[in-house]
């Protein structure tokens, strides 16, 4: 079966974002043991990983530092060593826009990759999840989230984070 995005041309916008978002969501309901690294694969290796011309991670928002703190908490590996999904997702759309050293350049590339974050999330959300509610109750679910257009005069980028010791992080 062909990939359900394979004919979509993707690009660092609103309307890939939810695309790429629902189209996650959409396929993790369908097939709860769905390969996610395997179903990213051919669409992360057609965008761009370049610096974006026209996007930068939106600035630190104060408000969410307590959020952003514990969800960085979160283990991301059980002691067996396999993912533990809901807590990778959560943990990506924090790191990501961190930017360097701790995140990623602000690409086309990596702003999609939190769009399929996001998706994976909803897939999985329950309603007795309180901190993936409150994610995305901040609405950590759209672009506007993650970035901002170059040039506006935004704020400092968040800080960096530092890991807790190894002790503290498990599972």
């Amino acid at each position: 079966m062909a990939h359900p995005l394979a004919n979509s041309e993707l690009r660092a916008d609103d309307a890939s974002f939810a695309l790429v978002r629902d189209s996650a969501r959409d396929a993790l309901r369908a097939d709860p043991s769905l390969d996610q690294r395997a179903w990213w694969q051919p669409i992360k290796e057609r965008l761009s990983d370049s610096p974006s011309s026209e996007w930068e991670w939106a600035p630190f928002d104060s408000d969410k530092t307590n959020l952003r703190t514990i969800v960085m908490t979160l283990p991301d590996h059980r002691k067996n060593g396999s993912i533990i999904p809901r807590n990778h997702f959560l943990r990506e759309l924090v790191r990501i826009p961190m930017g360097p050293p701790t995140g990623d350049t602000c690409s086309e590339r990596k702003i999609l990759q939190l769009a399929l974050n996001v998706g994976f999330l909803l897939a999985e959300k329950r309603m007795d999840d309180d901190l993936l509610w409150e994610v995305l109750g901040l609405s950590m679910d759209e672009l506007s989230a993650y970035v901002v257009k170059k040039g506006t005069n935004a704020p400092p980028p968040m800080p960096t984070w530092t890991p807790p010791p190894p002790e503290a992080a498990s599972n």
